[in-house]
């Protein structure tokens, strides 16, 4: 059967918020290492990233960690969603200028989501992410981050914990469907 590897919260660098990671577990180098060394024994058929990617503001630290992994691993089929600290540094009620409001999660982690892909034919309630409302001003709409994939026996469901349940339209009833 298809296997994988899920990390959640992968806490790299304090550099944004000082004081947040533990340094000791040197997690920017430690973690490639790992993913790296997996994906040589037994290759992988995939690797989830469970939101809060690296606490990054500009994508130095991002790119950084996806440096030192290997081109296999790099070609590993990667599915993400994004944590609340993809959309805010700490959170939206203390609203910064270097918050990226899922932009950079989005450019980063580029998903085959529902934006991407053509209305599904009985989904009455879809709506377009450009007509969606969104928490935030600047916010790209809850479609841009909701996903559905079956990898061998595996199914996923991604989606952003930013927007509303209702913002969502029909997308979890498409998704059960498929």
């Amino acid at each position: 059967g298809a296997h994988g590897i899920v990390i959640g919260d992968p806490c790299t660098s304090s550099r944004y918020i000082p004081g947040l990671c533990n340094a000791d577990f040197d997690v920017q180098h430690r973690l490639p290492q790992l993913l790296n060394a997996l994906n040589e024994k037994d290759p992988l058929d995939f690797i989830v990233l469970l939101g809060d990617a690296f606490y990054d503001v500009h994508g130095m630290l991002t790119a950084s960690f996806w440096r030192q992994l290997s081109k296999k691993t790099q070609q590993t089929l990667l599915l993400s969603v994004p944590g609340n600290h993809d959309f805010w540094i700490f959170s939206p009620s203390l609203a910064m200028s270097q918050d990226q409001m899922g932009i950079g999660f989005r450019q980063w982690y580029a998903q085959d989501t529902a934006a991407d892909a053509p209305k599904a034919s009985g989904c009455e309630n879809d709506t377009d992410s450009v007509n969606e409302t969104v928490p935030y001003p600047g916010m790209p709409g809850a479609r841009d981050f909701f996903f559905y994939h079956i990898i061998g026996d595996i199914g996923f469901l991604g989606f952003s914990g930013a927007h509303s349940l209702e913002s969502h339209g029909s997308l979890f009833e498409e998704a059960c469907r498929h």
